[in-house]
C-alpha cells in the first residue's frame, strides 16, 4: 500500500514547522523485522523485489540503525525515490494512527 500520513511532530519541529503530509510506501507492519543491507530491503529475512524504486536506486541506510522490529500499531515506510526520501530510515516506524489515507491509482487507456 501507498499511504499519506502526517509526519511526526519531532520531524516537523526540525523542518521549521513543516506540516505537509508525506506520501510513502508501506514496507512493514507491526511484528515485521525490516533490514536494510547491501543496497536492498529485507522483510522477515526475505529480500523485497522493488521494481517501483526510482531509477533502480539502491536503498542506503541513513543512520547507524540498519534493522527494526516494527512495533504493533506502527508502520515502516519508504519513499520510492530513495536518494531524496525522508522516510522510516530517518523517522523510524510511524504510528498507524498518523495515516490520513491510502493512495489509489486509476489508469485509463490512452486514445
Amino acid at each position: 500500500d501507498i499511504i499519506v500520513f502526517q509526519p511526526p511532530a519531532a520531524y516537523s519541529d526540525l523542518a521549521g514547522g513543516q506540516t505537509v503530509p508525506f506520501i510513502k510506501r508501506v514496507i512493514g507492519v507491526g511484528g515485521d523485522e525490516v533490514e536494510v543491507r547491501d543496497g536492498s530491503v529485507y522483510v522477515n529475512g526475505v529480500q523485497l523485489p522493488e521494481p517501483y524504486v526510482f531509477d533502480g536506486q539502491p536503498t542506503q541506510q541513513l543512520g547507524a540503525q540498519t534493522r527494526w522490529v516494527v512495533p504493533n500499531g506502527y508502520l515502516y515506510v519508504l519513499g520510492d525515490h530513495r536518494e531524496q526520501s525522508q522516510d522510516s530510515r530517518v523517522l523510524g516506524p510511524i504510528p498507524a494512527d498518523s495515516v490520513l489515507g491510502r493512495v489509489v491509482y486509476r489508469c485509463f487507456p490512452g486514445r
